[in-house]
């Protein structure tokens, strides 16, 4: 297994823009391996030579912190404050529980599928009718995920007010938060390109693709 080098970062993943001094953020990325270079298939069935694995920066109580806190300071109080959060039982569970602790809401978890995409199905915790809800995740690529959580979250009669998660790729965050009326924080962007799985450079240079789900 390759990993991204610190200009394989620096050409592919951008901060949010709402954030100075964010190359420790970008240190974290590369010292923790944080950045898989292969050959990867995703879910909604596209090829990309890099994938984020959020777990392996989670690991780093420092960065982690930084990131939460950052995350943390976009969640608005008040009359608009969320009651509690969702997230799924993947990746995006490890910045779900760091919010949970580092806001002081209660936190229900999704069950996901065997691709590691979330169902409409809990775990853990609670949505009671009413509920403000911060939906929380660790990388928006499709979002096909915020779909069904957003979806469940109706479904029990709550509202999602906000959404939290440490990296968008494409324009998948920004067209949900357009249709949806709900405001989206997140810390990197990543721009690295997607292929559909039958017009993809990386499949023709031979080998199979890595699931990347194994490694959610």
């Amino acid at each position: 297994m390759k990993f991204a080098t610190r200009s394989d970062i620096d050409a592919h993943v951008m901060h949010s823009g709402r954030h100075a001094g964010m190359s420790w953020l970008f240190d974290a990325l590369e010292t923790n391996r944080a950045i898989l270079d292969d050959h990867f298939s995703l879910c909604g069935e596209q090829h990309a030579r890099y994938f984020l694995r959020f777990r392996a920066f989670a690991l780093d109580r420092t960065a982690i912190a930084g990131a939460v806190d950052l995350l943390a300071a976009e969640i608005p109080g008040g009359p608009k404050a969320p009651t509690r959060i969702l997230c799924p039982e993947s990746a995006g569970f490890e910045l779900g529980r760091a919010l949970s602790r580092r806001l002081a809401l209660p936190i229900a978890v999704l069950a996901v599928d065997r691709t590691r995409r979330p169902v409409p199905r809990l775990v853990t915790g609670q949505l009671d009718p009413d509920d403000k809800v911060l939906l929380v995740n660790d990388i928006i690529t499709t979002g096909q995920a915020l779909v069904t959580m957003s979806r469940f979250v109706t479904s029990v009669g709550g509202q999602v007010r906000h959404i939290a998660v440490f990296a968008t790729q494409g324009d998948a965050a920004r067209s949900f938060a357009g249709r949806n009326d709900v405001p989206v924080s997140h810390l990197v962007h990543t721009h690295w390109p997607l292929y559909a799985a039958d017009a993809c450079p990386l499949c023709r240079e031979g080998g199979a693709p890595l699931p990347a789900a194994e490694f959610n």
